[in-house]
């Protein structure tokens, strides 16, 4: 027996969703990458925007595996642009 008209088209709309539900799927995926790709950007700026440099910052952090405690301050910096 050949498919009828009405369930040919009931594939084509069952095929229709899964092909939209994809393309959602692909947009959200694009948009969680982007959002990522800016976080990552900001932390390498702040990294890169310290007083000392991020691997003399680690190393004094780590010296409380040889100290036992290592005392550190938070210093906030104002983000004014470019300058």
């Amino acid at each position: 027996m050949f498919p009828t008209a009405e369930f040919r088209n009931k594939e084509r709309a069952e095929y229709i969703e899964k092909q939209k539900h994809r393309q959602e799927l692909k947009r959200q995926q694009e948009e969680r990458t982007s959002v990522a790709i800016k976080a990552a950007e900001f932390i390498y700026q702040c990294m890169d925007d310290m007083q000392d440099t991020w691997t003399d910052t680690i190393s004094e952090i780590l010296s409380f595996l040889i100290y036992g405690w290592s005392a550190h301050e938070l210093v906030y910096k104002r983000r004014a642009g470019k300058s």
